[in-house]
């Protein structure tokens, strides 16, 4: 008959530590939240994002310190070390250092501050997320942008005015929540697919597909379109692809002065008109080309929407990262953010399927948005990539439940005379 120590531990066995039991919940809680509620709430609300992202990551970092507090600084401190975290380390550095030049100090330095405030965010809360996630917490994803999806299609088609909500600069909520969703619903079909449910996954991307299209967006179906078309490229072979994109990827970064000075010389040959696409492109090298030693330090951080704002610099001019990188922080920022672009390709295609294939297709989808659209460098794009970033870091950790080794069920039998024997 057990004993009552014995009975007491089976009894108890089963039941975590309160401390573990409450991190638990706040992850829950946190994951949920930026997952399931903030893309459905994006539809809506602009400020959606940048509101429940920080209050669910601040859920995750806590759950985090309450579980092992060492554990997670080290985690925080194995990513600054990482060869990406050093580029990255090197980027931000060398912004901090062209608020010397910068025309406008104060609010570049406002700006670089919030800047910098969402990159540690961003590294907090992927260093925070335990090394096994829960299937139950990663399904959330599934149904976060599946909800989303059907919440922007449902909105966009019955709501009068949403071609103006979308062409209006101040409140371009669906083409925000249609640019989130494409992003997002990446790292849901790599947990379908984890978990051998792939008609769920290619369900999410054509609802995806349907909302981008009801949100009348042409950034969000470029960048939806990019990244479908590298996913499936991936599919086929993740090593070539990665490859590929990580070179397109910085060419295109460090060669966009010469496209610019291309395209002006096609504007004058051809006498092109104001309004041509060609003749827009050109006039980023009208601005350059009167100092083109500023190609070399830039103009400080956060100078081009302020020249723009302050009529300095043409507000025609093109709109996306790559301009506004190349003016603000000149050849050093486009060199560090070129080697972190290929760098982040190059570590997505050396992971297995289907890390590899849709981290490439998140990647693809944030960079050509970034390029295209120049509300990129604000705070809700920086937030979406916070939550697409921490998708892909908790599918990472939850590969751990898609396969269980092969265990012997049955000892190696003994030979008759020894049985007997005994």
């Amino acid at each position: 008959m057990p004993d009552a120590s014995s009975i007491e531990t089976r009894e108890t066995r089963s039941y975590d530590s309160p401390a573990r039991e409450a991190a638990g919940l706040l992850l829950r809680i946190g994951f949920g939240l930026i997952v399931l509620v903030a893309p459905v709430a994006a539809v809506y609300s602009r400020r959606s994002f940048a509101v429940l992202v920080p209050i669910g990551s601040f859920l995750i970092i806590v759950s985090a310190l309450v579980l092992s507090g060492e554990a997670f600084f080290r985690r925080v401190r194995a990513m600054f070390s990482a060869p990406l975290g050093l580029i990255a380390l090197l980027l931000v550095l060398w912004l901090m250092v062209s608020l010397v030049w910068t025309p406008f100090p104060a609010s570049a330095a406002e700006r670089a501050a919030r800047s910098l405030g969402n990159g540690l965010l961003a590294l907090a809360v992927a260093a925070a997320l335990p090394e096994r996630m829960r299937a139950s917490n990663l399904h959330l994803m599934s149904i976060g942008v599946a909800l989303a999806t059907l919440a922007l299609s449902i909105t966009a088609l019955i709501a009068p005015f949403s071609a103006a909500a979308v062409n209006d600069p101040e409140a371009p909520t669906f083409g925000r929540a249609a640019v989130a969703a494409n992003v997002m619903v990446w790292p849901a079909v790599a947990w379908t697919f984890m978990r051998a449910r792939h008609w769920q996954g290619i369900a999410l991307i054509v609802v995806s597909a349907l909302a981008t299209a009801s949100s009348g967006s042409l950034d969000a179906a470029v960048s939806l379109v990019a990244a479908l078309l590298v996913f499936l490229a991936a599919r086929a072979s993740a090593l070539l692809t990665g490859r590929a994109m990580a070179i397109v990827a910085a060419a295109a970064t460090l060669l966009a002065p010469l496209v610019a000075i291309g395209a002006r010389a096609l504007r004058q040959s051809l006498a092109l008109a104001p309004e041509n696409l060609i003749s827009q492109i050109g006039l980023w090298a009208d601005e350059f080309l009167k100092e083109p030693a500023r190609l070399l330090t830039g103009h400080g951080f956060d100078a081009t929407y302020r020249a723009q704002l302050a009529g300095m610099i043409n507000p025609n001019g093109p709109d996306g990262i790559l301009p506004m990188l190349w003016f603000d922080l000149g050849l050093p920022g486009a060199v560090l953010l070129a080697a972190l672009l290929y760098g982040a390709f190059s570590a997505l295609r050396m992971m297995g399927q289907p890390l590899a294939q849709t981290g490439m297709a998140v990647l693809t989808a944030a960079t050509v948005f970034a390029f295209l659209d120049p509300t990129a460098m604000q705070a809700w794009w920086q937030s979406v990539l916070i939550v697409a970033g921490m998708m892909m870091v908790a599918v990472h950790n939850g590969q751990y439940r898609t396969a269980r080794p092969a265990a012997a069920v049955r000892a190696p039998e003994m030979p008759i005379q020894n049985a007997e024997r005994h």
